[in-house]
């Protein structure tokens, strides 16, 4: 199996490049990836990355008898259920 990964690198060369370390870039503190991290779990716990990424209605609409679209705040049929259903503020009043 090893011979497979041989092969490739037999035929090509890589060339001699002189990478240098940028001066400006060094490696960050202990505190500041602690600091990154914990942002991080804190919004992805939230719900903030999903939300910025999914992009969920904050209102939704729904066809009345005429045919007219009409903004909704809330879902038909369901109490206390808005259609942004993951945020914290409406966890404790789900039924699960």
């Amino acid at each position: 199996m090893e011979t497979l990964y041989r092969v490739p690198f037999l035929v090509l060369k890589f060339p001699n490049l002189k990478l240098k370390k940028p001066p400006w870039l060094h490696i960050p503190l202990a505190m500041t990836m602690y600091a990154l991290v914990k942002v991080s779990y804190f919004l992805i716990t939230r719900g903030i990355t999903y939300d910025v990424i999914v992009e969920p209605p904050s209102v939704g609409s729904m066809t009345d008898e005429y045919g007219y679209q009409r903004p909704v705040a809330f879902l038909a049929y369901r109490i206390i259920l808005g259609y942004i259903t993951g945020s914290e503020s409406e966890r404790p009043l789900r039924k699960s």
